[in-house]
């Protein structure tokens, strides 16, 4: 077994360490003229108790920078040292060191107390690392941390005394004398006037509580309880005093927690008895299982999430932030021939006609003069914008996501979907070759149709060069849906054989005769009414659009504008290089 010492209250990062060693190992020693002190500061491994922690120091485990480093102040004051180290030795029995006294009036109280053996105690400040690497835990007592490395920050000359029966002797003497600090003396020949005694009543029921403590605890708790309504209530005989400014004698009893989960501990360790009941220990088990149904039965008491509800307000995700999806722009993607900068006209040199080129040739007549004319096609750009006007409170508190960031998007996704409009129209503007499908045609009867109208093509000036097929909602759908006699879809998705076509997953665009048709929302569609589709060539069909320009203002007080700007310019240079399909769903008959 270890000699058990006591630690001092600790600062932050620092043990104050006081231990409790007998006067032969201490060997305080003072030396007056050389103005020194000297002792054992610290005994090697003898169990420490700071707080509810207990330390063991193996030998040679504390270290420091230059002895002179090592500061002695007075009962742990580090604001102010009233010596340093001249010496520190690591002996047998432990660390001891000898400390040169500061001169001065504060070294010279020290150096006296220390003479008349009121001063006659070391007690050390240990810091140790942050990492938990300063100790482990002792192979003979896993509640006891061993130190094999620590830093002496420095030592506390004290006035408590080694010993219990000194220190209780000083006590008692204390409260003997009634005098104070800064009380002149009792003139010479005079006595202090005894302080009066307990009456025989009073004595009487103190001794009747200590004899009821030893009987029973009921007759103990009347006892005290009678002893102190006698005393507050003055005792003896004589009229009762009632001071009303008194507060009456409170009592309350708090038992030691059976286990305590905060370093401090309780009256036994969880863990131990854990293990004990895994060995059969039957009142290890018994207070283990009374702490949990104690705990945890169903009418315990414990804190739910209502209880603290306003600690934890709703979390913004802004990574979850919900958007508008996005329309796909195939009219835009096909005709788009690149940006332009301002709205600067171009022209575009075009054939017109021509005649009487080419004729059979008769023997010695001249030829028929030919003609031969062009053309042009000026586009005008024009532009594009739009502003949002955001209050300055608003844009001020930024938002989470950030405000500017989505709403700058919003406007880009509406400026592409613009374009894809434009398109559109620009397509419906036309008046081009129509063909028109049957109204309310369906299945094989609507398939053939479109197949006889493509094949036709073939022999138009140029041939079948239309490649974009851009189809309206009824139109497509129709032909999606279309089965033959046996109800055989004629656009399969899977396993196409002897049809007209396919149809790609999710019906993103079906194949006929080879050629791609693919749906297009911005085409106008009325159920019920002749819709158009239109089928072109793209080096007929042009668009060109400058990338969306963001525009800041904050020329106001009262708001923030976020513009876009740019330019577009669509054009047909080719009528004949487009054709458009009506149909309508329904027959009207």
């Amino acid at each position: 077994t270890f000699d058990i010492a006591t630690f001092s209250d600790d600062s932050a990062g620092t043990e104050r360490i006081a231990f409790e060693i007998p006067e032969a190992d201490a060997n305080f020693r003072v030396d007056a003229e050389k103005r020194t002190v000297s002792g054992l500061l610290v005994p090697w491994n003898k169990v420490a108790r700071s707080g509810w922690s207990k330390y063991r120091f193996n030998k040679d485990s504390l270290t420091w920078s230059d002895v002179s480093r090592v500061k002695l102040n007075r009962d742990h004051n580090r604001s102010e040292a009233i010596g340093y180290a001249t010496k520190l030795e690591s002996t047998d029995k432990g660390l001891e060191g000898t400390f040169k006294i500061a001169r001065g009036a504060d070294g010279d109280a020290v150096l006296m107390k220390a003479e008349d053996k009121v001063l006659d105690g070391f007690s050390i400040e240990a810091e140790f690392a942050e990492d938990g690497s300063s100790w482990a835990r002792d192979p003979d007592d896993d509640m006891v941390r061993l130190v094999s490395d620590a830093r002496l920050a420095g030592v506390a000359i004290t006035g408590f005394p080694a010993f219990d029966d000194a220190r209780v002797s000083g006590v008692k003497a204390s409260r003997k004398d009634n005098t104070m600090a800064g009380k002149p003396d009792a003139p010479q020949g005079t006595k202090d006037t005894p302080a009066a005694g307990p009456d025989a009543e009073t004595a009487a029921a103190f001794t009747a509580a200590v004899e009821a403590f030893t009987s029973q605890t009921g007759a103990f708790t009347d006892a005290v309880k009678q002893l102190v309504e006698l005393q507050q209530n003055g005792g003896g005989e004589g009229p009762d005093h009632v001071d009303p400014t008194k507060r009456k004698a409170q009592f309350q009893v708090n038992e030691e927690p059976l286990y305590r989960f905060d370093g401090i501990g309780g009256k036994f360790d969880f863990s131990s008895d854990i293990i004990a009941m895994s060995k059969k220990d039957h009142d290890a088990e018994r207070r283990v299982i009374d702490w949990i149904k104690e705990c945890f039965e169903p009418g315990a008491r414990f804190v739910s999430t209502g209880d603290v509800s306003s600690l934890n307000p709703a979390r913004q995700r802004p990574d979850l932030y919900v958007d508008e999806l996005q329309y796909p722009t195939p009219l835009w993607d096909s005709i788009n021939k690149g940006a332009i900068g301002d709205n600067t006209p171009f022209v575009l040199p075009k054939f017109a006609s021509s005649s009487n080129l080419v004729n059979n040739h008769t023997e010695g007549v001249e030829p028929t003069t030919g003609n031969f004319a062009t053309t042009s096609q000026t586009i005008t750009p024009s532009a594009v914008s739009g502003k949002v006007e955001v209050t300055r409170e608003t844009w001020d508190q930024g938002g989470n996501p950030q405000l500017s960031v989505i709403l700058w998007r919003q406007i880009v996704r509406k400026y592409y979907e613009a374009l894809e409009e434009a398109a559109a129209a620009l397509l419906e503007s036309l008046a081009p070759t129509t063909i028109t499908l049957t109204a309310g045609a369906v299945d094989s009867a609507l398939a053939s149709e479109v197949k006889q109208a493509l094949a036709a093509l073939q022999f138009v000036r140029g041939g079948f060069r239309f490649r974009d097929f851009k189809l309206e909602q009824g139109l497509y759908t129709a032909l999606a849906d279309a089965k033959d006699g046996n109800g055989r879809p004629l656009f399969p998705i899977l396993g196409a054989q002897n049809a007209d076509g396919t149809a790609s997953p999710l019906f993103a665009a079906l194949a006929i005769a080879g050629l791609a048709g693919v749906p297009s929302w911005a085409l106008p569609f009325t159920d019920g009414a002749a819709s158009n589709s239109y089928l072109y060539d793209r080096e007929d069909v042009h668009g060109w659009a400058s990338a969306p320009q963001r525009l800041d203002f904050e020329y106001r007080v009262a708001f923030v504008d976020i513009g876009v700007w740019g330019y577009k310019a669509l054009a047909c240079t080719r009528v004949d290089g487009v054709r458009r399909i009506s149909y309508d769903t329904t027959s009207g008959v």
